[in-house]
């Protein structure tokens, strides 16, 4: 990573135009969606006849040593997490992980409602903004039905164990993070027959944005 830092630094001169440079990219995202096993695998192994997550302490490894190419080049580059698919499959062993509990588990929490900080091994865990998937199961305004998985009005599944993390000293830099939503979408109809009719589409987004505004 710090190889591709470099390159667009700013300062990196551009093979094809002689005494310019490349553009400078300064936000830096790692991975994408690591609690699907499409992207990363295992999502769980298993110890003394259960299943524990295993792809939080991988990722966790990984977006360490990204963080740490990526901020050797300059340290006001900014480094979000991979964006968090927004379901799960609710149980061990599957393909798909929670999106909160994987969350709590790379940050080395544990609990829903009151978060706390837990030992686990390769913390902490170094980011500068944290990134999720917040597609919805349907208008901008339903909740997800399952406690673990996060649509637009369920930031707060994953704010409060970071507001943990950092109080415990899990994450570096210690100090208050921001969540960006960085993907998020509806088919709509036309194309798609099944898709939200263009008059509700335009409302159910400009509805997430301000839901996710606020939160």
């Amino acid at each position: 990573m710090e190889a591709a830092a470099r390159r667009y630094s700013g300062s990196y001169p551009d093979p094809r135009i002689p005494g310019a440079a490349l553009p400078r990219v300064r936000y830096w995202q790692a991975w994408n969606e690591p609690n699907l096993t499409d992207y990363l695998t295992p999502q769980w192994t298993r110890r003394r006849g259960r299943f524990v997550p295993a792809s939080p302490g991988h990722y966790r490894r990984m977006l360490n040593g990204f963080y740490s190419g990526v901020k050797a080049v300059s340290r006001t580059n900014n480094v979000l997490t991979a964006g968090t698919a927004p379901y799960g499959d609710h149980r061990p062993g599957r393909r798909r992980m929670d999106p909160a509990y994987f969350t709590r588990a790379l940050l080395c929490v544990s609990g829903r409602r009151r978060p706390r900080p837990v030992r686990c091994s390769g913390g902490p865990v170094r980011f500068d903004t944290l990134a999720h998937h917040p597609y919805p199961g349907g208008s901008d305004r339903r909740k997800a039905l399952n406690p673990d998985d996060v649509v637009v009005p369920d930031l707060g599944k994953l704010t409060r164990p970071l507001r943990a993390a950092i109080r415990g000293g899990k994450v570096r830099p210690r100090r208050a993070k921001q969540l960006w939503a960085t993907e998020i979408s509806w088919d709509s109809s036309p194309p798609d027959p099944r898709g939200v009719p263009l008059h509700r589409h335009a409302r159910y987004v400009q509805g997430a944005f301000y839901t996710l505004w606020r939160q």
